[in-house]
């Protein structure tokens, strides 16, 4: 919200501006920060990425890594999820990450390329739900299971 805010701001100093340079660099700041945006938004859930190990479940997107760790997990199943609103997330088509109200959870914490579907639940014993869309999902709680993960069907 705030670069929108900052792009419309600087539009409208460019369109008032008597100075043909400093409209030219206003209006180059703007087509760069839009095409970031635009570039963040297609390029985020293709590098999002699931790792577990013993020491918990790794996800990976754009803004680095986040772990849940394994001593916090009190069990992982596959569930039918659909996010109604954030509350303090980015929300966009393909990308689900941060704080939602689930419809059915309550409050969660997303990171995910869906907003609704079977995604991979996490439910931990101090920061509530996490959710997680695996490719593979069947896969990925086979993988928990194997290395000893409380994994629910």
């Amino acid at each position: 919200m705030v670069s929108v805010a900052l792009i419309f701001a600087s539009l409208k100093q460019a369109q008032n501006s008597s100075n043909g340079l400093l409209t030219f660099w206003l209006v180059a700041l703007n087509v760069l920060l839009i095409a970031g945006l635009v570039a963040l938004l297609l390029i985020y859930p293709r590098v999002m990425a699931y790792r577990a190990d013993a020491r918990g479940i790794h996800i990976w997107g754009v803004l680095g890594w986040f772990t849940v760790a394994r001593a916090d997990i009190v069990q992982v199943k596959l569930e039918d999820v659909h996010l109604v609103w954030r509350t303090f997330a980015t929300g966009a088509p393909g990308l689900f990450y941060g704080h939602f109200v689930e419809k059915h959870l309550q409050n969660v914490r997303a990171y995910s390329s869906i907003d609704k579907g079977v995604m991979v639940v996490i439910y931990t014993r101090t920061r509530g739900p996490v959710l997680i869309s695996p490719a593979a999902a069947q896969a990925f709680l086979s993988t928990l299971e194997r290395i000893g993960y409380p994994v629910f069907h």
